[in-house]
């Protein structure tokens, strides 16, 4: 169990925030903060050695690709009821998350392949293609649903681009007609209450049969909709609300696909998770210059060129690196000097490693560093 106020004296949890900052995920920067000490002096060292082995894969395949994951737990929740229906924006986070699951199962899969140790998380899990292909049939890259999504979407699509056409023609024959000029307000088409009208003057009456929709402010022009493009706008405005209808189908059979995918999403989030904290964990070696020291059972300390992490992190200073050694000849260490010599440092130097060193993360300190549970 570790020690709260040990972990609150040495900016312990301040630590762990800077190893948040090298998150990509929100599930990987929440696993950051919680960063604990070990139970025992082999999980310490179990943890160590799997950061080593995680070290070695990113040098051979790179850092693990989990960019795009998103909070969707509540999403998933959402999902497993019955009869629910995710909105587009809940929808497309989980998508981003299913790709970046997708994504970093591979990248698993390549490590077993290399093998890497790290490898054994693919273990129980699959890509799931399925869904994301469902997902790539269903939306385009800005999101919008495609024709794809269903065979119906498509054939109401269709359609409704045919009428749309049908409309068109029809206006553009009465703007064409000499016999109109003088009643047709603008030579252009717009729409009123989402129906296709023309631009005309008050007095378009016995010219003209139609059914006028809207008037402008001064009164002096009146958009109507001729007859002869009533029944086909009418047929448009029915073809819009099928299509409507037809996308809820579609966004509540996803849903439904995704509640019962639930487990094994959340299951592969979890993953990701690990390995997000394992890039946090090398990136914050490698800006402090950190090794994997030996943990021993035995109350001792043997740190060479160690160096306070904090300071480490901070640029632009020279931090000079101080030597630690205890436990062997020497059961006691007298720590002496002029007051802003160096002394608390030294000493919050010594309990951060140690520290560090339990909960699985590199010190930054000389290859052969050992530290004591």
């Amino acid at each position: 169990m570790m020690d709260a106020h040990a972990a609150k004296v040495l900016d312990f949890n301040r630590l762990l925030e800077f190893l948040a900052q090298g998150a990509k995920t929100p599930q990987g920067s929440q696993a950051c903060l919680q960063v604990a000490v070990a139970s025992a002096p082999e999980e310490a060292t179990e943890r160590l050695v799997e950061l080593t082995g995680f070290s070695h894969l990113v040098a051979e395949a790179g850092f693990a690709p989990v960019d795009g994951m998103r909070e969707i737990e509540p999403h998933l929740e959402s999902a497993s009821t019955e009869g629910a229906c995710l909105d587009v924006e809940a929808l497309l986070e989980v998508r981003d998350t299913v790709t970046a699951t997708v994504r970093v199962v591979e990248y698993l899969e390549d490590a077993q392949r290399l093998g890497s140790p790290i490898g054994e998380y693919a273990r129980g899990h699959e890509p799931l293609y399925e869904l994301e292909e469902c997902f790539a049939r269903t939306f385009g890259v800005r999101g919008e649903i495609l024709d794809t999504a269903s065979s119906e979407l498509a054939r109401l699509r269709a359609e409704i681009k045919s009428l749309r056409s049908k409309v068109l023609n029809a206006l553009q024959r009465v703007l064409r007609n000499t016999e109109m000029e003088h009643v047709v307000r603008d030579d252009f088409i717009t729409q009123r209450s989402n129906r296709y009208v023309i631009p005309m003057t008050t007095d378009f009456r016995g010219t003209l049969g139609g059914v006028v929709l809207d008037h402008s402010r001064s009164g002096q022009t009146v958009f109507v909709e001729p007859m002869e493009v009533v029944e086909i706008n009418n047929r448009v405005g029915c073809a819009h609300e099928e299509e409507a209808v037809e996308i809820r189908r579609i966004l509540m059979a996803l849903t439904a696909r995704l509640g019962a995918h639930s487990t094994k999403i959340r299951g592969q989030m979890a993953v990701v998770a690990v390995l997000d904290l394992f890039g946090a964990k090398l990136r914050l070696s490698r800006k402090i210059g950190g090794i994997q020291p030996e943990i021993c059972d035995e109350a001792l300390m043997e740190l060479h060129e160690v160096r306070h992490p904090l300071l480490a992190l901070r640029e632009g200073i020279d931090v000079v690196p101080i030597a630690l050694t205890l436990g062997e000849a020497e059961r006691l260490l007298l720590i002496t000097g002029a007051n802003a010599g160096g002394k608390t440092v030294a000493l919050k130097t010594a309990g951060l490693v140690t520290m560090m060193a339990h909960a699985g993360l590199f010190i930054p300190a000389k290859e052969g560093a050992r530290v004591g549970w």
